[in-house]
């Protein structure tokens, strides 16, 4: 075994070392963030600080956490074997007994875990069932079909409204379906005095007709440009249509927006004048018609919002009258019973003292709530940006480099905000840097390629630059990182997708045939031969995904497909 002082041994000491400290750790990529969960989790047991009961770990996924209860029954098993102070040599073996009396889960089963044990103060039915996936969207879909009836048959306020401003209900439904992602969004619903159309109607019409002027009565080759198809358009709808209802004034203005109105000046009587003509359109829509446009949105966007709310609370009362909660509602409803109810948060809180949250990147608002709830000192403060932690209550793992899911709205600045609650409550932040995963060949690569990428301070909308230090300084005789350069035909064209594909199948296979070997991970000196498992592909798109693996295929090479877009691919081996 490699003996070497890693560069961050003495954060990883204070890990299992300082217990009674909060910690929010940044671990980069292959720096051991479970061992060290882990391993924070047997300390607290050994020292006899807390009792497995006492010990809550918090994961993404649910198979996140099967890996990191298995991790720590195996690691008990083994700290059980070394021990050699008898009084922490049965604490650990009572802790294996009781491995089960730890909550080791996802948000969402914690949520769940907590309103069933106290339902009445939450409001709810104690025996609610959870709904996900395809039962959720069919759920979702119904409430709003009913919705839109109800509306139909018995209240056509909204649905007048909509159309007053030239909107159908049918163009809703995912705009619908995000208000239901994010209930606790504040939306903005002041009035806006609605636009009043002046001289911009015949400013445009004006504009047309001059334009049409030096334009050829037939289509130049190949096709009209840019800008003469929107002064055809305005003409033909000025024809078609009635322009002075504003409705469809602001119609055309959208359909205008895009794209730009170029020009190409041979396809003019006059191109000179075609760029003349040009300069005014631009100037016309830029200090007129666009904010003209944009006026009209948001006088649309408080009316928009109040039928999209009536609809997500009408979905959100079938769900309760149902007796059925999303996962949303899981983390609403159990974040407003704890902000709401001193004693129940209280109680919580001696129930589940040590806290622990892996993959923290990936939280989103509501989650550091419900953690900041449970960990604030201040049972009574209902604001959970001003709680602080009690010491040794709280311990977090991430990497803000890997947070992939800020469409659920899992963001750098709550990253940045929980991690100031915790330094402002003398918690430290502790950086592991050390990579036990990747030949230090391959990671000085990507500390190369991050640091034109991420700047060394910390912005407030993207994480720092922080260099990994490889373990693993064993490099293959033939290299760790390879490159297989794209090579150009005579005629300049790069390589097609299939080209590609069967080039780097063709390298594959002649790296199993070689029989190149792998290092351990441990930095010890032993090996092991290449297997196709051992290989991973990663892409850009999915539509190429599928001729990689029939490249793969042709030479006799396993493989299997992820996240590919149909059915075929997905299930490709």
């Amino acid at each position: 075994m490699n003996k070497r002082v890693l560069a961050d041994s003495a954060q990883r000491r204070a890990i299992i070392e300082n217990l009674e400290q909060n910690y929010f750790v940044e671990a980069g990529a292959g720096s051991g963030k479970t061992h060290s969960l882990v391993g924070r989790i047997i300390a607290l047991v050994e020292s006899g600080t807390a009792t497995m009961e006492e010990v809550t770990a918090i994961t993404f996924t649910r198979k996140a956490a099967g890996e990191l209860k298995e991790r720590l029954q195996i690691e008990l098993e083994k700290a059980v074997g070394e021990a050699t102070d008898e009084a922490g040599k049965n604490r650990l073996k009572t802790a294996l007994e009781q491995l089960d009396r730890c909550f080791i889960g996802t948000i969402h089963s914690f949520c769940s875990s907590i309103l069933r044990e106290r339902p009445v103060e939450a409001g709810l039915d104690p025996n609610f069932t959870t709904i996900e996936g395809l039962e959720e969207r069919l759920l979702e879909r119904q409430a709003w079909d009913s919705f839109i009836l109800d509306q139909y048959l018995h209240n056509r306020t909204f649905l007048d409204e909509l159309s007053e401003i030239d909107i159908d209900p049918r163009q809703l439904f995912e705009a619908y379906r995000t208000m239901n992602l994010y209930p606790e969004v504040e939306k903005v619903l002041a009035a806006v005095p609605r636009p009043v159309v002046g001289q911009q109607r015949r400013e445009l019409l004006d504009f047309a007709r001059q334009a049409k002027q030096n334009m050829p009565d037939y289509e130049p080759k190949p096709e009209w440009d840019r800008l003469q198809k929107k002064v055809r358009k305005i003409l033909s709808w000025n024809r078609i249509f009635d322009l002075k209802n504003d409705v469809i004034f602001f119609r055309l203005l959208a359909e205008l927006e895009t794209p730009k109105a170029d020009v190409t000046q041979k396809r003019w009587f006059n191109g000179p004048l075609a760029k003349d003509l040009h300069q005014q359109y631009e100037q016309l829509w830029e200090n007129s018609l666009k904010p003209l446009l944009v006026s009209w949105r948001e006088y649309r966007y408080p009316i928009l919002i109040r039928f999209l709310e009536a609809a997500e609370r009408y979905y959100r009362e079938l769900r309760l009258a149902e007796n059925k909660l999303n996962y949303q509602d899981l983390l609403m409803h159990c974040a407003e019973l704890l902000r709401d109810n001193a004693e129940v948060r209280a109680y919580f809180q001696r129930r589940y003292p040590r806290l622990l949250v892996d993959e923290f990147q990936d939280t989103d608002p509501i989650q550091a709530q419900i953690m900041m709830y449970l960990s604030g000192e201040d049972c009574k403060e209902k604001d959970w940006t001003r709680l602080k932690p009690r010491p040794g209550s709280l311990f977090v793992v991430g990497d803000p480099k890997q947070s992939i899911y800020r469409f659920r709205r899992a963001d750098i600045d709550t990253f940045q905000r929980v991690r100031e609650q915790i330094v402002a409550a003398g918690g430290e932040v502790l950086t592991l840097s050390t990579n036990f995963r990747s030949h230090v060949e391959l990671v000085e690569w990507v500390n190369e390629a991050f640091e034109s990428i991420f700047q060394e301070s910390e912005p407030p909308y993207q994480a720092g630059y922080q260099p990994m230090q490889a373990v693993v300084q064993t490099i293959p005789a033939d290299g760790a990182l390879q490159v297989l350069p794209v090579v150009e035909k005579d005629s300049g064209i790069k390589p097609s997708a299939k080209e590609d594909a069967r080039r780097v199948a063709a390298w594959i296979k002649n790296m199993l045939e070689q029989g190149v070997t792998l290092s351990a991970a441990d930095g010890s000196t032993a090996v092991k031969a290449l297997q196709p498992q051992d290989i991973l592909l990663l892409m850009q798109y999915k539509k190429d995904m599928l001729l990689y693996a029939q490249a793969l295929q042709a030479l006799g090479i396993p493989s299997t497909i992820s996240g590919g877009s149909d059915l075929s691919s997905s299930l490709l081996v």
